[in-house]
């Protein structure tokens, strides 16, 4: 009876050991630090700094992953500098109190949204980096690990200003070789704008 006890316990045991102990499809955190504030509310813009949040989700590797997250932030702040110019458009727009159209100007508005994007975007710095890394039991009971990954980044208010009025004067230039009046005395009107709001 005593060897029956004993091979019984070795077996639940045995079958306890085999037992997976995550099942298929389950995904759990292997590691992280305390989650930053910023995650989840991004910083107003401070001491003429302006912030923006990258996020990556499930990637491969964690350096990958947070290269992702910075180009993120990027296009976030392209897509920032898109909503600025608009309403700086409609604004010298009705100052210079001329009905323009896209015809008028050429690609005024477009070109100086590519051209301040590329260059700010070089000036960006990231803050902090925050990463998670995750596993996934797969089908065949194989451990896949990824990684959730962040990046707060900044860009200074006086570096979007000194860059867009560089963009500007190219413009400028621009337009006066091709003797578009139009287009010149808007970006000029541009130039207000910008400098109104410093």
């Amino acid at each position: 009876n005593r060897l029956i006890l004993i091979s019984v316990m070795l077996g639940i045991l045995l079958g306890c050991a085999h037992t997976p102990k995550h099942m298929a499809g389950e995904e759990w955190i292997l590691g992280q630090s305390k989650k930053p504030v910023w995650l989840s509310k991004v910083p107003p813009t401070k001491n003429g700094l302006m912030y923006f949040v990258g996020r990556k989700s499930r990637a491969v590797q964690e350096e990958a992953g947070l290269t992702d997250a910075r180009e993120d932030a990027a296009r976030q702040l392209a897509e920032m500098i898109t909503q600025k110019m608009n309403v700086d458009y409609e604004k010298a727009r009705y100052e210079v109190g001329i009905p323009l159209t896209p015809e008028d100007v050429g690609s005024v508005t477009k070109d100086l949204v590519i051209g301040l994007s590329k260059a700010l975007v070089q000036g960006m710095k990231d803050v902090e980096t925050y990463t998670e890394k995750w596993a996934r039991m797969g089908e065949n009971k194989v451990v896949q690990n990824f990684y959730n990954c962040y990046v707060l980044r900044s860009v200074s208010e006086e570096t979007y200003k000194k860059l867009a009025n560089q963009e500007i004067d190219k413009k400028i230039e621009q337009a006066r070789k091709e003797k578009n009046e139009k287009a010149e005395k808007l970006l000029e009107q541009f130039r207000k704008e910008i400098k109104s709001k410093g």
